[in-house]
């Protein structure tokens, strides 16, 4: 089972964003602000950077991404784990990411900007895995 997604999509630069757990700001200016404690995932697709904010889940995260290395053809393809994990697609990281959340107090916020709007600019997606209750 998987969380639930939130698309959220902007035509131009998106409105300031809040924890609608505790109220902090979590997304302004273009740019995520110091995640709060509900925050436990970020992605962002232009960077292709992502990451963990509890060491619990980063840890399931490594493990389940670990037995994927070494049950797949991708063990041959990169020369170590550490390799393969510097070069996870971001959209895998974000899937894989949401298979491994067992809360049932999560969701997944997805905030993109793109170039429809009035000028060439295309931020991509911001992706943060929100939990309600994140023990």
């Amino acid at each position: 089972m998987t969380i639930p997604t939130v698309n959220l999509n902007f035509f131009s630069d998106p409105v300031p964003f809040y924890c609608p757990a505790c109220g902090r700001k979590i997304y302004a200016d273009e740019a995520l602000q110091q995640p709060c404690q509900h925050v436990v995932f970020t992605g962002e697709s232009l960077t292709g950077n992502w990451s963990w904010h509890t060491v619990p889940l980063n840890k399931r995260f490594k493990e389940n991404m670990q037995r994927r290395y070494t049950e797949s053809a991708a063990a041959q393809t990169y020369p170590s784990f550490t390799n393969y994990l510097a070069n996870l697609h971001i959209d895998t990281a974000v899937a894989i990411a949401c298979e491994i959340m067992i809360s049932s107090s999560a969701f997944l916020l997805s905030i993109t900007t793109s170039d429809r709007g009035c000028g060439g600019m295309c931020h991509g997606t911001l992706y943060l895995i929100i939990d309600f209750d994140p023990a």
